[in-house]
């Protein structure tokens, strides 16, 4: 399964994992133009199965992946806070009911 990427630019924001575990991840958000303005998301983990679609007439086989929570579901399956300290009390309520949470990687 292709996990979450570690590093990702959007928009104006780069995004940079700092925590995970197979439930969920913390990432530092910065914004490109002004650095200096930074948030951290702590977002539930989204697994895919592998699928296919017909695009065009041709069939695509897409692997199994992690998927980024979507603008809709921030609330729910995701939060933005102003410190690293509060995503990490997001990221604890999220694993809580989970007891087998995996590795944690640490950037």
């Amino acid at each position: 399964m292709k996990l979450l990427p570690t590093q990702f630019d959007k928009s104006s924001w780069h995004f940079e994992q700092l925590k995970r575990n197979n439930i969920a991840a913390i990432y530092r958000r910065t914004n490109i133009e002004f650095p200096e303005v930074i948030y951290y998301e702590t977002v539930s983990i989204r697994p895919q199965e592998a699928m296919t679609a017909i695009i065009g007439g041709r069939t695509i086989a897409f692997e199994p992946k992690e998927v980024y929570p979507s603008s809709e579901q921030f609330g729910t399956m995701a939060k933005c806070c102003m410190t690293r300290a509060k995503a990490e009390a997001y990221f604890a309520k999220f694993t809580q009911e989970c007891e087998l949470q995996g590795t944690i990687y640490t950037g």
